[in-house]
């Protein structure tokens, strides 16, 4: 948007800016002006070339601060303007700066302030009140402001063009690379995680299996607990969540955890328990009705960061595989970042029966069948070695042997 233009002599250095500019503006004011204009940020715009020349190289703009922010808080931004090589004689700056909603965009977003020297307010955008001195060789100065971001989350654009002159025209000119800010709440400092390293709502032979997830708040206050199904895919980054508040003491259970917390119809993979405090206890029991009546089941720990494995080995006895039990080995990871496993099956005497090297993704999963994934048909009285190659790793670790003929499980943890 362009303002009515006011004649200026030319006996000063002066500096104009254009930010944030609309698409499809209207025409440049042609007389030059110490202060300066909005609309001319989007890089799809003619920019200052109405009153300043061509789009020049010599001249840089960059936008620094906060990539991003929580809903309604207020972030400490600049905008610096570099001139190579400097003009002979006095070198001013000037500026102008918005935040859209899209890049290149015509909705604004936020409110921009004045928290530094020769800036103003000029409608929603900031602009140079007056050209500011730059110094150097080669020559610069920056501008100081702050954003407040709205209320609503989402990804918005800060774009910025500016202008250096010594007082002659064409001067030289350039768009900032626009900074991208995400606005979005501020993830809660977890004081505990755990992370149950199966669930299920899926048929197996004869049966289909279903969780129930148990969580107990052992402390004397409400604790904030967030449950995030990540999935069997092996990233484990997706995924549903809920967050709940349990009280005091109080123990909840969430019967067939995957279809009433996460409205899953059919699906198997690890939950991520977080909380504001440390104080939880999470089990499950994964379990299926029995053709002759009652149940058949197996009850799976919720693994604390304290009773993860990292690079010392722990050992998971009592590994059988042949024609009447089968043995998998469930691996998960209870971080955001990679982490390489190593796998050693020792037989009952202690020599080495197979090896092999897992890696996990971000909050990753994997399950390796003791005859489909290590080639091992017949073993009694195994045991798995399971550690970390990578520093600092987190991993959770269990064994499921299964009765072949019942399908029922059991469990074997590390120790």
């Amino acid at each position: 948007m362009s303002r009515p233009a006011k004649s200026v002599r030319l006996t000063v250095p002066f500096v104009a800016i254009l930010v944030l500019a609309l698409a499809g503006a209207a025409s440049f004011p042609a007389p030059a002006h110490d202060d300066g204009f909005t609309g001319r940020t989007a890089t799809n715009s003619g920019g200052c070339g109405g009153c300043h020349s061509t789009l020049s190289g010599t001249a840089t703009v960059a936008l620094s601060g906060p990539a991003s922010l929580a809903p309604g808080a207020t972030g400490t931004y600049s905008c610096v303007v570099t001139h190579t090589p400097a003009f002979s004689g006095t070198n001013n700056a000037g500026i102008d700066i918005a935040v859209k909603t899209a890049p290149n965009g015509s909705a604004d977003a936020g409110t921009l302030s004045v928290s530094g020297t020769n800036l103003m307010k000029s409608g929603l955008e900031l602009t140079h009140s007056s050209p500011k001195a730059m110094s150097g060789s080669p020559s610069t100065t920056s501008f100081a402001f702050t954003w407040t971001a709205p209320a609503t989350a989402g990804t918005y654009t800060m774009q910025a063009i500016g202008l250096v002159t010594n007082g002659s025209k064409p001067g030289v000119w350039g768009w900032a690379a626009p900074l991208s800010i995400l606005v979005a709440p501020a993830t809660p400092a977890w004081a505990g995680i755990w992370l149950l390293p199966s669930s299920a709502r899926t048929p197996g032979v004869n049966a289909f299996w279903t969780t129930d997830l148990v969580v107990m708040n052992l402390g004397t206050g409400t604790a904030t607990v967030n449950l995030k199904f990540l999935g069997h895919s092996g990233t484990g980054v997706a995924g549903p969540e809920q967050t709940y508040t349990i009280p005091a003491r109080a123990t909840w259970t969430f019967p067939d955890v995957l279809a009433s917390v996460f409205t899953l119809d059919d699906d198997w993979g690890p939950i991520l328990v977080r909380s504001d405090v440390a104080t939880l206890s999470v089990q499950a029991q994964t379990w299926t009705p029995s053709s002759g009546g009652g149940t058949y089941g197996q009850s799976v720990p919720g693994f604390s960061v304290a009773e993860a494995i990292g690079t010392t080995p722990k050992a998971i006895a009592g590994v059988r595989q042949d024609s009447t039990f089968r043995t998998n080995l469930v691996l998960a990871n209870l971080k955001d970042s990679s982490a390489t496993v190593n796998v050693t099956l020792l037989l009952p005497d202690g020599t080495t029966a197979t090896t092999r090297t897992v890696e996990l993704g971000p909050w990753g999963f994997s399950q390796l069948g003791v005859e489909r994934d290590l080639g091992v048909a017949s073993i009694a009285g195994g045991t798995f070695l399971v550690s970390s190659s990578t520093a600092n790793a987190q991993i959770a670790a269990y064994a499921s042997v299964i009765d072949a003929t019942t399908s029922d499980p059991r469990s074997i943890l590390a120790r």
